[in-house]
């Protein structure tokens, strides 16, 4: 449950006018993605493809993506799994227009994520991707 409580928080701050720092993922909300099995990854992408700014996005896997609208674009959410545990998150941005400040934004933020979390961000213009993983000590 607090699972959904945070997506749907999350997904109704990226619907608003810009991104900003306090709207992007956090550690804590990794942690929470970090967290999910395929099962209820796919239950939860399913509840929430019924709201009018996010869609399930279906792949050649078994896994659902999650993507949310917001007024320049869209993220897609989509996690990989190995024996049923998430092993990797890759969050993709795209923009209708490139906005170098959100561009920044984004790099700054998911760059200084601490602790257990990885990135790799790979930056086309218009789109962003970031590919998140846990770090191993």
């Amino acid at each position: 449950m607090r699972f959904l409580i945070f997506i749907i928080i999350l997904f109704s701050t990226l619907n608003l006018f810009a991104i900003e720092q306090d709207q992007l993922i956090s550690k804590i909300d990794l942690d929470f993605l970090f967290d999910n099995n395929v099962s209820k990854w796919n239950q939860n992408v399913v509840f929430f493809d019924k709201k009018k700014s996010m869609s399930k996005v279906n792949s050649d896997d078994e896994i659902y993506s999650l993507k949310s609208l917001f007024k320049n674009g869209s993220v897609t959410i989509k996690p990989y799994f190995n024996k049923h545990k998430v092993i990797k998150i890759d969050l993709e941005y795209e923009f209708v227009k490139f906005d170098p400040n959100i561009n920044n934004l984004i790099f700054q933020h998911y760059t200084k994520l601490e602790n257990n979390y990885c990135t790799n961000i790979l930056n086309k213009k218009n789109i962003i991707i970031i590919e998140i993983n846990k770090c191993i000590n």
